[in-house]
């Protein structure tokens, strides 16, 4: 059975470097797709404007002042600051989870 797993693997980089490419780009990780806070903010209010239709339409500019994102384990969290006179920033009652990798939808989470 390892033969066959290594022989599987020999074809593959066979194939590879057939084709005119190199093993350093065939195994090199991928760079995540959403690489910073203002593009996984973009991102989010798509989605949300997707998901729920705001007759307000507020313009990109507005959400990255509104919102903030912090990534943690390859996801991103893109949540609504609430400013509290006296206070500064907290985060608000809504949360959209999107994957750093590929930026998809990983949910939303709106608590009062």
């Amino acid at each position: 059975m390892k033969a066959i797993a290594n022989f599987g693997a020999s074809l593959a980089v066979g194939a590879i470097l057939a084709f005119g490419g190199d093993i350093a780009s065939a195994i090199a990780p991928i760079s995540p797709l959403v690489q910073d806070a203002p593009s996984a903010i973009r991102i989010a209010r798509a989605m949300v404007l997707a998901m729920h239709p705001d007759p307000r339409n507020y313009s990109e500019e507005e959400w990255e002042r509104h919102c903030g994102a912090t990534l943690s384990r390859g996801v991103w969290h893109i949540y609504e600051k609430k400013h509290v006179s006296g206070q500064g920033y907290f985060t608000g009652a809504a949360v959209i989870s999107i994957g750093a990798q590929d930026g998809r939808f990983l949910g939303e989470l709106f608590a009062d």
